[in-house]
């Protein structure tokens, strides 16, 4: 068997198409696969850098600003001054307000302080939730292309207001804050969907947004769990069909009187 040319694109899309041999029911076959991009984009605050993100290549300027706000380097987009990013290099610079800057996600987090309260307008129908967790589905493209990505979006009600896809899940999650951030979209009143397993740190960065509802088609981690009941996050995880498991704070999920 002859090995094949790989061959990638320039352009900074989601993959690129590699010639491989696939093998069904023992009998391989020469075809072109897309396989998914890895990009390493460092970033570097005031001069210092603070991280290097293994990401896909595209919406580089809510990945780093989502990132920089989840984990405690800014606070607002007010503290950002200016944000340059050389794609060919991977290099993103930030120049921000040094009054938190370079305080850093340890200084910043606090796991005690709840997110939000059982308000009304954090409510949400469970026809609802199934509808998202199916819309979800539906817009992960990339997904079903090369199955090497997360997805994460924003949503009010129904309506899926945001939606990103990254090789990181945590990426995902950050690129949807980001672009709240940056476009000043609150997310009191949204609900978070998202395509993977939940660990804490999910739970921390749906904290920094401000949202109350995570609906996940995964399964969480036992930490997420509590840090979700200590946050007041109503987290729902296998949110697939017309099931879901709901872990915490269901007051805020409605129910079809029968």
């Amino acid at each position: 068997m002859n090995d094949l040319t790989n061959t990638k694109p320039g352009s900074c899309g989601f993959w690129a198409p590699y010639k491989i041999w696939k093998v069904e029911n023992g009998l391989p076959r020469q075809e072109e696969d897309a396989v998914i991009r890895e990009y390493n984009l460092k970033v570097v605050l005031n001069s210092r850098e603070v991280a290097t993100l293994t990401c896909s290549p595209t919406d580089l300027d809510y990945l780093v600003a989502g990132f920089l706000f989840t984990e405690g380097f800014i606070g607002s987009k007010n503290e950002i001054v200016q944000t340059s990013i050389n794609v060919e290099k991977g290099i993103a610079r930030v120049e921000a307000r040094e009054a938190t800057a370079c305080i850093g996600p340890e200084e910043t987090m606090e796991d005690d302080t709840p997110a939000t309260d059982l308000s009304e307008k954090s409510k949400i129908k469970a026809t609802s939730i199934f509808s998202l967790a199916a819309e979800l589905q539906k817009r992960s493209q990339v997904f079903k292309q090369t199955g090497g990505v997360h997805s994460a979006g924003l949503a009010v009600g129904e309506e899926m207001l945001i939606f990103m896809e990254d090789i990181g899940r945590y990426n995902a999650l950050d690129k949807v804050c980001g672009q709240c951030l940056l476009k000043e979209i609150p997310c009191e009143d949204k609900i978070v969907v998202f395509s993977g397993r939940v660990p804490s740190k999910v739970v921390k960065k749906v904290a920094k947004m401000g949202a109350a509802v995570l609906v996940a088609r995964s399964a969480p981690t036992d930490l997420a769990v509590e840090l979700a009941q200590k946050l007041g996050i109503t987290l729902i995880g296998f949110a697939r069909s017309q099931r879901m498991n709901i872990y915490t704070h269901p007051d805020r999920i409605i129910f079809n009187s029968s």
